[in-house]
């Protein structure tokens, strides 16, 4: 299925359209992340099929309007970015691809929490190596809050959290 784009209508409006604008769906809990809007959603006409999570992928077209496109956790979405509760609130469907896709989002959300117990751990001095494509390879942490590290040549560099490999503690 393709994008659905609307001339003239904003964020805003869309997410509203998505989320109350149709008088078969109900939806019990939403929420945004970049550009996705997680929901947790009912068919009132056909109660039977009980709540399912959408991800509706929001795309800008510039100069025209903001359009989706809906994607079921049973269709096995890309994105990761999943309220972690939701997948407690709805079953898993009858799908090769929610599982999968349940697993991978619960493990991005470890790997999140695990990334964040590291970095509050670390101290002025350790030696931060970030992921592969990111130039220097290494640095030196010199400050938390913003996190900051110093390449060898004595550059400094503010560190995106999603750019650590690891913290090594300096002995």
């Amino acid at each position: 299925m393709g994008w659905l784009i609307t001339q003239g209508q904003t964020k805003a409006e869309l997410i509203e359209h998505l989320t109350e604008g149709d008088a078969n769906l109900r939806t019990h809990r939403k929420c945004v992340r970049g550009n996705v809007l997680w929901t947790i959603q009912e068919n009132l006409k056909y109660p039977g099929w009980g709540r399912f999570i959408v991800a509706y992928l929001m795309v800008h077209d510039p100069g025209y309007g903001w359009g989706y496109k809906p994607v079921e956790e049973s269709m096995g979405p890309a994105e990761l970015s999943c309220p972690a509760s939701y997948l407690d609130e709805v079953p898993v469907p009858d799908s090769a691809f929610a599982a999968p896709w349940r697993e991978r989002v619960r493990r991005r959300h470890a790997d999140k929490q695990r990334l964040k117990r590291t970095v509050a751990a670390a101290s002025i001095g350790d030696q931060v190596t970030l992921t592969k494509g990111c130039v220097p390879h290494t640095v030196t942490l010199t400050s938390r809050k913003p996190l900051i590290g110093r390449a060898d040549d004595g550059s400094c560099w503010r560190i995106p959290r999603r750019c650590i490999a690891s913290i090594n503690p300096t002995t």
